[in-house]
């Protein structure tokens, strides 16, 4: 009798295992059906992933806590590129290891669409910043475009992208109105940073920015550059300096104690590290953090 109990639930567990494998198969072959799409970058990631839904295999190119400027796609990456149905990336000279798929038909690069500031470099050439998605107004377009895009290369799936970038655009309308809110009414007019990263959003709320190493990170500023920001930081009144993560925060820890200010980090939201990718960030809570240290940099009512 228990030889016969046993047989039987034997037989219920592997036909239990049995249905499990047909469903899980089943919904990895759905998953593989699905397009690839890759990303450069966590803020298009983000963009990507939100408008797409899940339509869409979508994934980032660079890892969680690489520096962008500095990847370079290993060869499985590379191969997964290769098969991907669009690639995204944001140009302005960002990722200068995309070169390989310039031109592609399936490369779509978001800069094209935006009016870029420029910046005149040490030798009078003009260099893109390519910060553009701080401007709330461009993330605004670059959500249009990838609408548009995804539509395009996925036509059946149209009303879901416009649904879910209606609710992508309405959400960042609305951020555009906390950032006017809050910044409207400041004591303090200038953000002194590390790296100029963050100017398209100080030409949008009407505060200055000035930074010690400029558009690149890795550039060792002069002593004549440090002394002309201690200087900035003294006549400004400045109570607070900030870097971004993926530099050295060396030089701003300097300043910051010759000039006895507080020392912060803003978010410039191009790649994030592992310790914030346990926070589930987006865009939009990390411009809200953003916010509030700029306000209360500033000094805002």
């Amino acid at each position: 009798m228990k030889a016969i109990k046993m047989i039987i639930i034997l037989l219920f567990l592997s036909l239990g295992f049995y249905f499990f494998s047909i469903y899980k198969m089943d919904h990895i072959n759905k998953h593989s059906s699905e397009p690839m799409v890759a990303v450069s970058t966590f803020v298009f990631f983000n963009a990507a992933k939100a408008i797409g839904g899940n339509t869409m295999n979508c994934f980032m190119i660079a890892p969680i806590g690489a520096d962008i400027e500095e990847f370079k796609p290993t060869p499985k990456m590379m191969a997964r590129l290769s098969k991907a149905k669009l690639i995204i990336y944001s140009g302005a000279g960002l990722e200068p290891w995309i070169k390989p798929f310039l031109g592609a038909k399936k490369t779509l690069k978001l800069s094209r669409y935006i009016k870029l500031r420029y910046v005149k470099t040490t030798y009078f050439k003009k260099i893109p910043d390519p910060h553009y998605w701080l401007n709330i107004n461009n993330m605004i377009t670059v959500a249009k475009v990838l609408r548009d895009k995804f539509t395009k290369l996925f036509p059946s799936n149209k009303a879901i992208y416009q649904a879910n970038a209606t609710k992508f655009i309405n959400k960042l309308e609305k951020l555009k109105q906390l950032y006017k809110s809050r910044l409207s009414r400041c004591q303090k007019h200038t953000l002194i940073v590390g790296h100029d990263a963050f100017s398209y959003l100080g030409n949008e709320f009407g505060f200055g920015v000035d930074s010690i190493s400029g558009l690149s990170p890795d550039t060792q500023p002069s002593a004549k550059t440090i002394e002309r920001i201690i200087k900035d930081v003294k006549d400004n009144n400045v109570s607070t300096i900030f870097f971004i993560p993926f530099t050295n925060p060396s030089v701003m820890k300097s300043v910051a104690s010759q000039t006895h200010t507080k020392i912060g980090i803003l978010q410039p939201i191009v790649n994030i590290t592992k310790t914030k990718l346990t926070q589930h960030p987006t865009y939009f809570s990390l411009m809200m953090k953003n916010l509030g240290k700029i306000s209360d940099a500033l000094e805002c009512r």
